[in-house]
């Protein structure tokens, strides 16, 4: 008899699923060889905004390269961080 596992079977399959789909994700753009340049007045035109909202383009590149997150504080300032070495493809 097996001792009792905090897990179910199913949950366990469901975790090794879900190893397996995001290593198959992480490799999707590994390929990618045509890459648009940035157009942020095209990218504007393409966007849909609600009723009374509207959009304003306040950094674009080369201000900020390979941003990995943004935060708005209580203020309402944007924090923003950055990366030289974003993705890492290699060690």
């Amino acid at each position: 008899m097996y001792p009792s596992s905090r897990y179910s079977i199913q949950e366990l399959i469901i975790f090794l699923l879900g190893i397996c789909f995001l290593q198959q994700t992480s490799f999707a753009q590994r390929d990618l060889k045509d890459i648009p340049e940035p157009n942020p007045v095209k990218e504007r035109e393409l966007m849909s905004v609600g009723e009374g909202s509207e959009v304003n383009l306040f950094a674009s590149d080369p201000d900020f390269s390979k941003p990995i997150q943004i935060n708005f504080d209580s203020t309402g300032g944007l924090r923003l961080a950055t990366t030289p070495v974003y993705p890492q493809i290699e060690p």
